[in-house]
């Protein structure tokens, strides 16, 4: 079995999903951390209810904190060190920006030593002279030794000494730092002597090291730090971070927090565990916080070790609410800062690039060619994001919740009814007609129907646009927790809908009939949002963020795959296999669109059938591929209209003409699920889009079974696309039509060209195109490589005397499609470097020409296949010499 892999695909954000902060106990307040966001200060003195009083977004993304009094310093990564005053946690302010210290390195970890900040970046760290806060600047540089990876392994600072974990063998290197600029390695402590084992945190309360490994927690007295000796451990698993309060460390890893009673150093106890997927702890009396990777900042009371209570989850509140996506753009509504337009053509790195400070932007918005309509609480901002690094604002029109535009006609529904305005002048929309006092929700226009949720399926005659009118009104049970639908989407016939608040079901609905909606399914979630790209539905629910789900057959909708996002989506957009979630940032995520590469028939033993997916009646190419993808592999096939297999090799698999893969799918009949016996299978690839080269037509040739040597098919469906995709695949250089319905593979040409005009059979499946003569030895031929047939370069070099001792010694053809080109193409597929017409439609060939040149006025008949050219006369060769 392959290995399993997540799905959907998580390809980057704005802002990192993990959460990274600091506890200043003292005062009572948490220094957050949360990448983007920036410098976060809570008021943490009731856990039960802890609340923001103050931030302060960074430049770049916010890591680590250390706060010495009225000064916090911030590992800004790429930014640097940021210096920030605290006095005020109401309104923290910059000091200082110190950017770092080697260009294009980041900085995820600070820790003080008097006056100097050490910086962790990514291999070195930075030694920071901070006395000045106003001034700060670099003292020194430390490198430490290569097998140390700085992004894992982080070092501890007290007093005058760093302590630093390495693997393999587990080891703690101490290095005397009095002189900070001067690292001075006074210990390399080994634990144990087998060479292996892995330690990566270490931190130091008085004479006790405790530090963090493969296999648990290690206890070292480091009270000389010249021979630090182990004098307790415990073997209850990986330690990724710990903090120590007391006689009680508190030890981290992905999964679980255990409590270790370290009272009496030779013999730690675990007396306690928290199940929690974090990343960071800290501790502050009995009071620890987990930084956990998707819901915030957990709040545990540990009074009682042996059974920690969770108090509270602080999740610092969603700021981007809406998003829309067009090209390599993506538009957001962030409710601290307005509309966000990032450039998104590197997915896993989105760059911000234009903003403009929309007041409280919500949910809604819509982008229409360079026209962005971001919707907010009181109106509807519209934008020119024509240059969006400078977006500029050209009208303002009434609060929607809901907009969709069709030509030059703008759909708008509100709390206060629903409305169409022409837009043909956008920063002047014109009021055509309306529905008034009916709370409206979400919009969607088809044809001549409107659909509008407001807690029902509202359906709307639009066909004039000056008197839309209730064409039907379909009620449909609401959500499992009572909340109204609100939202809707559309694909093709189909129509989902869901709710805006945490809560709500997804509703499917067939439009296919719009003045009759049909409910044919329905999703219990607790989503939010909804979006659709083909057969997928997304959807966001409060508690596991992104959820993907096959709709293919929408009476019974199949989850394919989820992924946690920070506090869960308040928006999606979808564009072909890619989807843009709104959180707490900009998410994006994959969902690999399944890409046909033919019909193949297998070989069997390179192929596994996927027992979830065998015999299922609702089968489709779709819930195939993805359930092959989610199980590691790279190709997906169906056959026999219900049957799956995957396979990560294609090995001794021959591709074949489609027309045999031809049965309808069991769950959707419009589309093709491979043939009727094992033989064939219809293959996708999930892993990449297959590319194939052009290929490139070189002419018509007589049949030479010694290049042309194996018959790939015969079939009424033949086209020649079909034929050059099945040869390539196979491995040929080239493919040959012939008698309209048969496909031929070689590895080089045949010998003989023939006029290019025989080739005129139209394809049995493509009548558009060519495939053959009716002469069963003719054979149009195709290469490829990629490389393109080019004419040979020919030039005019007279009209030359020829007798019965013929001049040019080899006759190519005689033939009523002889042209200037077809005689220079046959000869130069010959070998021959010169080609003479003669008598209209003759074309001779040779390898030079001695005869007397004549007047060019004795080659006067025009050629038979052109009559604009001149093809010699009895007797007479228009003769052209041939670069090859």
């Amino acid at each position: 079995m392959a290995a399993a892999v997540q799905y959907p695909v998580f390809r980057g954000s704005t802002n990192p999903i993990s959460i990274v902060f600091a506890v200043e106990a003292t005062k009572q307040l948490a220094y957050v951390m949360s990448g983007d966001t920036g410098l976060v200060i809570l008021n943490v003195s009731d856990p039960y209810a802890p609340y923001t009083i103050g931030s302060y977004d960074t430049e770049g993304h916010a890591f680590d904190v250390q706060v010495i009094g009225d000064i916090a310093y911030v590992a800004d990564f790429f930014h640097g060190i940021d210096i920030i005053n605290v006095s005020n946690p109401k309104a923290p302010t910059l000091i200082y920006n110190l950017p770092p210290q080697v260009p294009g390195s980041y900085y995820y970890r600070i820790q003080l030593h008097g006056d100097y900040a050490l910086a962790t970046s990514d291999g070195v760290i930075s030694i920071a002279n901070v006395t000045d806060p106003l001034n700060p600047g670099y003292q020194g540089i430390f490198t430490p030794p290569p097998l140390i990876n700085m992004d894992f392994y982080e070092p501890f600072l007290l007093g005058d000494y760093v302590y630093l974990p390495l693997s393999v063998p587990r080891s703690l290197l101490i290095y005397d730092v009095s002189v900070p600029w001067d690292f001075v390695l006074v210990c390399n402590f080994t634990f144990d002597s087998t060479g292996e084992g892995i330690a990566n945190y270490v931190k130091v309360v008085g004479d006790l090291a405790y530090v963090g490994g493969d296999e648990g927690l290690f206890i070292v007295n480091v009270s000389n730090v010249t021979a630090p000796v182990l004098i307790g451990q415990t073997s209850h698993g990986y330690v990724a971070k710990l903090d120590v309060e007391g006689h009680m460390v508190y030890a981290l890893n992905t999964e679980l927090l255990r409590i270790i009673d370290v009272s009496i150093p030779q013999l730690p106890v675990v007396t306690g565990t928290f199940p929690a997927d974090a990343y960071q702890v800290f501790a502050a009396g009995k009071i620890v916080y987990l930084s956990a990777y998707y819901t915030g900042i957990m709040i545990l009371d540990v009074s009682t070790p042996f059974d920690p209570v969770l108090l509270r989850v602080y999740s610092p509140p969603s700021t981007i609410r809406g998003v829309a996506v067009s090209g390599n753009y993506a538009y957001v509504n962030d409710q601290l800062k307005g509309t966000i337009i990032y450039d998104v053509s590197n997915p896993s790195a989105p760059r911000n690039i234009g903003e403009y400070p929309t007041d409280q932007p919500y949910t809604l918005v819509r982008i229409v060619g360079d026209l962005l309509y971001v919707g907010a609480r009181q109106s509807v901002t519209i934008l020119n994001v024509s240059v969006p690094s400078a977006p500029k604002q050209v009208g303002v029109m009434t609060w929607a919740r809901g907009l969709d535009f069709v030509g030059d006609l703008m759909y708008l529904s509100s709390a206060n009814g629903f409305y169409i305005y022409n837009i043909s002048v956008p920063a002047a929309p014109v009021l055509m007609g309306s529905v008034i006092e009916t709370d409206f929700h979400s919009i969607v226009v088809k044809g001549q129907y409107a659909f509008v949720i407001g807690g029902d399926m509202n359906v709307m005659d639009v066909s004039d646009p000056a008197n839309p009118f209730f064409a039907t009104t379909l009620s449909f049970r609401p959500s499992s927790a009572g909340q109204s639908h609100t939202w809707i989407v559309m694909e093709g016939s189909m129509a989902y809908t869901s709710g805006d608040n945490p809560g709500t079901d997804v509703a499917i609905f067939d439009l296919s009939t719009p003045a009759s909606p049909l409910l044919v399914g329905f999703i219990t979630a607790h989503a939010q949002s909804v979006a659709v790209t083909g057969s997928l539905l997304c959807y966001g629910d409060v508690g596991r963020g992104l959820v993907v789900v096959n709709v293919s057959d929408p009476t019974m909708p199949t989850e394919v795959g989820s992924a946690r996002t920070p506090y869960g989506p308040w928006n999606i957009a979808t564009v072909g296999g890619r989807i843009y979630v709104a959180d707490s940032g900009l998410f994006i995520y994959d969902v690999p669109v399944p890409t046909l590469i033919g019909c193949f028939k297998a070989n069997p033993r390179f192929f596994t059938r996927v027992a979830t997916f065998y015999s299922s009646q609702h089968s489709t190419p779709s819930l195939c591929s993805n359930g092959c993808y989610q199980e590691g592999y790279e190709y997906a096939g169906t056959e026999g209209a219900y049957e799956c297999y995957c396979t990560n090799s294609l090995a001794g698999s021959v591709k074949v003409i489609t027309a045999e893969c031809d049965l309808p799918c069991s769950g959707d009949s419009s589309q093709l699920c491979g043939g009727p016996s094992e033989e064939f299978i219809r293959m996708f690839s999930m892993t990449s889009t297959v590319m194939q080269p052009a290929p490139s037509h070189v002419g018509c040739f007589e049949v030479d079974y010694s290049a042309m040597d194996m018959k790939a098919f015969a079939s009424d469906a033949t086209t020649v696309q079909e034929c050059t995709s099945v040869c390539e695949w196979n491995g040929y250089k080239y493919a040959g039509l012939r008698l309209g319905n048969e496909c031929w593979c070689g590895t080089r040409l045949p010998e003989l060209r023939v006029v290019s005009a025989h080739c005129n059979l139209p394809c049995a499946g493509d009548p558009s195109h060519n495939c053959g003569s009716t002469s069963p030895y003719e054979i149009d031929v195709h290469i490829l490589d990629g490389s393109v047939w080019r004419m040979p370069i020919f030039r005019y070099q007279g009209c030359f005397y020829d007798s019965n001792n013929r001049a040019l010694p080899r006759m190519a053809f005689w033939d009523e499609g002889c042209t200037v080109e077809e005689c220079v193409a046959v000869c130069a597929h010959g070998g021959y470097s010169v080609a003479g017409l003669q008598y209209r439609s003759q074309c001779w060939c040779g390898h030079s020409i001695t005869t007397s040149k004549m007047p060019d006025s004795q080659c006067r008949m025009h050629c038979a296949g052109n009559n604009s050219e001149i093809c010699g006369y009895a007797w007479r060769n228009s003769v052209y010499s041939i670069s090859i």
